[in-house]
Formats: structure tokens, sequence, C-alpha cells
């Protein structure tokens, strides 16, 4: 169990070193165009030299967990560093990052218990499935991601071929096969049927972003080779069982309480859903922000994209193009953190003039940020 624990501890530090040097400038905050969004304003006080010396530190302690993964204060040191590296800017809030800080801090809290840690990662993994699947079960995701991505993008089948089938509502199966997958990961002895459809699942994923261009988002696909990866390791690990009682006291129970419980306040709208395993759910907020000057941010032209209604005929940026292609991520699609972006944005490019519209699946309302 002790070679298991290792083995779980150096997938998860070298996936995450990986897709930190994928979006490695989004952890500065000089020599980057998008801006540095922080959680609490006095948070924008800090130095640029804060966030290189985080980045550079986060780096260095995930490369000596992978050379020495016992030592627990490494662990620790590693932790610490990297919440306030994430604290500086919300953009680095990703479903990764969040799912591998709970993965060290599982790490530290049954460093001497291997079975509670064992039971610790399967539920965290296994509610991201149930979660992920639950998110889906929406006409964004058919449209979005089952249609244009998966039938169109991978398969490439026409619209025409799509209707004449009627595979629309067949996209349903996708989801109902993730939630499931997670059921049966907690509660099957046997997990074999479940991880092999997980497994399954995540290749789909890796050909869909390569049918699409594996240029956009890319950094999804690392994140989906440790999943198998994780995966693999609970097949060859049958023998050693789950037990929800082993979370249920002490410390433990923070992790059913972030990952069993508060995701489900996600679909209220009473906690982040990108906190929530919602990626690629097709309920994404998109957010345009429309410019009347476009002759003051020459250095942002490149990001431009084609004309869009809701700007109404002034130059369009589509957040969620530009911080991918700058950065490597996804913007955090939270009408608060848009409000924060338009702040910030106000203050790097007051000459611009633009305002700043959000709307979402099925695209018929549009709102302004405020």
């Amino acid at each position: 169990m002790k070679d298991t624990q290792s083995l779980l501890i150096r997938i998860t530090c070298l996936f995450w070193i990986i897709t930190k040097l994928f979006s490695y400038k989004a952890w500065f905050a000089d020599g980057r165009l998008y801006p540095v969004v922080s959680p609490f304003e006095f948070l924008d006080a800090v130095p640029p030299i804060v966030h290189a010396m985080l980045f550079a530190m986060s780096l260095s302690g995930l490369l000596l967990i992978m050379a020495y993964p016992r030592k627990t204060f490494l662990l620790a040191i590693s932790l610490v560093t990297i919440l306030l590296s994430c604290l500086l800017d919300v953009l680095r809030w990703q479903p990764w990052e969040y799912q591998f800080l709970f993965f060290l801090l599982v790490f530290i809290l049954n460093r001497k218990n291997p079975a509670a840690m064992y039971s610790a990662i399967i539920f965290i993994m296994g509610c991201i499935y149930i979660y992920s699947g639950l998110h889906k079960f929406n006409g964004g995701f058919l449209y979005s991601v089952w249609e244009n991505m998966i039938l169109k993008g991978l398969f490439r089948m026409s619209g025409a071929t799509i209707a004449e089938w009627k595979l629309h509502y067949p996209g349903l199966a996708l989801p109902l096969i993730e939630t499931l997958g997670g059921v049966a990961l907690l509660t099957f002895r046997n997990k074999s049927m479940p991880i092999f459809l997980l497994i399954a699942m995540h290749v789909l994923i890796i050909l869909m972003l390569c049918g699409v261009g594996i240029s956009y988002n890319r950094i999804v696909l690392p994140w989906n080779v440790a999943m198998i990866l994780f995966l693999v390791v609970f097949y060859r690990n049958q023998n050693t069982p789950f037990s929800i009682h082993l979370l249920l006291k002490g410390p433990n129970m923070a992790f059913i309480l972030f990952w069993g419980l508060l995701p489900a306040l996600s679909f209220a709208g009473y906690w982040e859903k990108k906190l929530s395993s919602s990626l690629y759910s097709g309920t994404t907020k998109f957010m345009d922000i429309c410019i009347q000057n476009p002759e003051a941010v020459p250095q942002l032209q490149n990001y431009f994209n084609n004309p869009s209604r809701n700007c109404d005929g002034n130059s369009r940026l589509k957040l969620q193009n530009w911080c991918s292609g700058e950065t490597h991520l996804l913007p955090y699609s939270e009408i608060w953190y848009y409000r924060k972006f338009k702040k910030k944005w106000e203050k790097m490019y007051p000459g611009a003039d633009a305002t700043f519209k959000v709307y979402q699946y099925p695209y018929k309302k549009v709102a302004e940020i405020e």
C-alpha cells in the first residue's frame, strides 16, 4: 500500500507540473496582456516578482515530492505555496488545480493511514464523475459538446446526417454512463467494469479534443491522461476496499463537504460550477468585450474575433478565445469574476471604451456587465 501511495503522489505531481508548464503565462503577472484578477482587491498590490517566485517554488516543490514522496513537510510546504499562488489570480482556479490541491491534502492528512488515503482519493474521483455527469444533462451539452465537438468535430458528421439519424438525444447516454460510472466506483467491490468504462470515456475526450483542434484547451489532455492512470492504479488495487466510514471522522470530513455536499449547491447557484466538476457541461457563461475604439488597444488585435450581433458592429474580443490563446486556460466563468475583470480591464485599457456582454446556451439573452 505504501508503494501505491507513492505512485499516486508521483502521478499527481508529474501531471501537475505539466499543466503548470502548459499554462506558465497564467502564473506570472508580468509580460501578459490578460489581466490578473485577484479575489480580494488588496492582493492587486502584490508585486509581479512574488507571482514568479511562488511559481518557481511550486514547481521546485512538486519536483522534490516526486523524488521524496514520503516527506510530509515537502507536501505541506508545496500545498501552502500553491494555495498562495492561486489566491493572487482567480484564473488559476482551474478544476485540475482544485483536484490536485485536495489530493495533496489527502496525502498529508493520511500519511500514516493508507486505507483512509485510498478511500479519500476514490471518493474525490467518484464525486468528480457523478457531478460532471449530472451537469451534462442539458441542451447545452447536447448542442455544443455532443453534436459540435463529438459528432461533427470527431466523427465528421453533417447536421443533416445528425437530424436524419435522430442522434441528438442519444448523446444523453454519455452523462448517464459517467454518472453511473462514478456511483459504481464508490459502491462496487469489483471496480473493473466502471474503471474500463471511465477509461474509455477519457479516451473519447482525448480524441474529441484532437478532433476539434489540439491547440484549443490542450491543457485538458494531460489531466485526462492523469485520470486514466489514477483509474489504472485503482484497478491494480481492487483488494483495498473503499470505506466511507474512514472519512466520517476528523479532518477527512472536509472531503465529504467539499466534494460530496457543496457541489450539489452549484445546481441552485450557491457554489462555484468550476469547483463542481462542470467542465464541458455546455452551461458556460461566455463574455464578449465590445470595443468602440480598437485603436486604443493595438496589442490585442491578434485576439480580435469575427463580428457578432452582440457587439452591434463594434470590434469584438471573445474573452474565452483571448484567455485560451494567451494563457492556455479558460477564464473563470462566474458573473462575480466578470465584474472584477471589467474593473481591471478599465484600469489597464482606459481608452478602449468597451462594453461587456455575457451569454450562454441557448444564446437568446445577452446581459451587460455593469
